[in-house]
Parts: structure tokens; C-alpha cells; sequence
């Protein structure tokens, strides 16, 4: 594991997380939440933005018992190894938009050069 976080995300939109320092090598991610009403299931999108950001788009990910993906998701590289990232999601409260996210990113050891 090389960082883990949990915040808080306020309404529906996008909610950014950095990895890495400041500079030309940080990593960005855009979490984007949306509600479709036509779909009953949650669903899950990876958009590339550019070489340094990738945005996850987050369909009814709005359940109080929580969401999470099963297994961590290869999401780039980082210092020339695979990128992981594993993350839950929990609806807070009945009403509104809140939501509590964790997120762990990892390498992959056993991966050189992506």
C-alpha cells in the first residue's frame, strides 16, 4: 500500500484525489458521482483525460450499506510499477448526496514498467 485515504463528498459531481507530490509526476483522479434512474445497478467507468489523469465515473453508487469493488482495479502505473486502486463508497443518510469514500492505492511488486 502506498496511500489510503477517506473523505467526505458532498452532492453529486466529481470529487478529486492526488497521488504523489506536487509537480509534473502527480497522479489525478476525478471520482464523478451520478444517479440514472433507468438503471437499478451500480456501475463503474474508467475515462483516461490525460497521461496524468483519469477519470472514474460512479453510477448509483448510493447505497447506506455501502458499496466496494471486489478486487483492486489497475488504474496506471506509478515509479514504474502497476498502479492498484481499491475503493468503498457509503451513502450517508437517507436524504441528499453525502458520501463517505475511502481509497487505498497499492503497486503491484511483482510488475516493472506497468
Amino acid at each position: 500500500m502506498i496511500e489510503s485515504t477517506t473523505f467526505l463528498a458532498y452532492g453529486l459531481g466529481e470529487a478529486e484525489v492526488c497521488l504523489g507530490n506536487p509537480g509534473p509526476e502527480q497522479l489525478r483522479f476525478l471520482l464523478n458521482f451520478k444517479t440514472d434512474a433507468d438503471k437499478k445497478e451500480p456501475a463503474l467507468g474508467y475515462e483516461k483525460v490525460d497521461d496524468h489523469t483519469m477519470r472514474i465515473q460512479l453510477t448509483n453508487w448510493n447505497n447506506s450499506l455501502g458499496i466496494t469493488i471486489t478486487e483492486p482495479q489497475a488504474v496506471g502505473t506509478y515509479n514504474n510499477h502497476k498502479l492498484l486502486l481499491a475503493f468503498a463508497v457509503t451513502k450517508i443518510g437517507s436524504k441528499g448526496e453525502t458520501r463517505q469514500i475511502t481509497l487505498t492505492f497499492y503497486v503491484d511488486e511483482a510488475t516493472a514498467n506497468g
